[in-house]
């Protein structure tokens, strides 16, 4: 994917590649965020910086794979807030 992304034009100035952070009890369930080492890799492809810490999420909501696609849109609007 990094190859990819690397040879398309539309990504050429990509400054900073910031993975979705998971909610510090669902990390601690799951034991890892599955774009970590996702994100780091198109980063390093893509020449660009990489940051687990500027965005928090700050609201626990439990699965989504039991929510139609409206009810995950929803999730998206509050639930995160940018590191200071």
């Amino acid at each position: 994917m990094g190859q990819e992304l690397k040879s398309s034009a539309r990504f050429n100035n990509i400054d900073m590649v910031v993975p979705v952070p998971l909610h510090p009890k669902k990390h601690r369930q799951r034991g890892y965020n599955q774009v970590t080492e996702f994100g780091r890799e198109i980063a390093k492809h893509i020449n660009a910086q990489y940051s687990e810490t500027i965005l928090v999420n700050t609201k626990y909501t439990g699965t989504q794979t039991r929510k139609n696609r409206i009810s995950r849109n929803d999730f998206q609007d509050n639930n995160f807030k940018t590191n200071p």
